[in-house]
């Protein structure tokens, strides 16, 4: 019996003052098959996609902004099927970047 897949999740945050938003954990291992979210903390949209890539091919919309007294907005989840390293970035703030490992 294949174990079940975990659930990951990768949370938008921004400390006050700081700029850009970062993701958090910025570096994530994963095993094959494990579910992965982005949850975002901040005010303003974010938008998940491979490095170097204009737009992305993980999600058809970005995730909005967390509005005040409301839970974070969730991203679809996303897995991969084998083993890779995937740098990626938010599509509306380049500067924004992580890892996820898959092995």
């Amino acid at each position: 019996m294949a174990p079940q897949p975990q659930t990951w999740t990768i949370k938008i945050e921004q400390a006050p003052g700081q700029t850009p938003a970062t993701f958090n954990p910025s570096s994530l291992t994963v095993a094959p098959g494990d579910l992965i979210f982005w949850s975002n903390h901040t005010s303003d949209p974010h938008w998940p996609a491979p490095a170097g890539q204009a737009e992305s091919t993980w999600f058809e919309y970005q995730i909005p902004g967390k509005l005040p007294g409301q839970p974070a907005p969730t991203s679809p989840q996303i897995s991969f099927a084998s083993a890779t390293t995937i740098s990626y970035v938010c599509a509306l703030n380049p500067q924004m970047t992580g890892t996820i490992t898959v092995s």
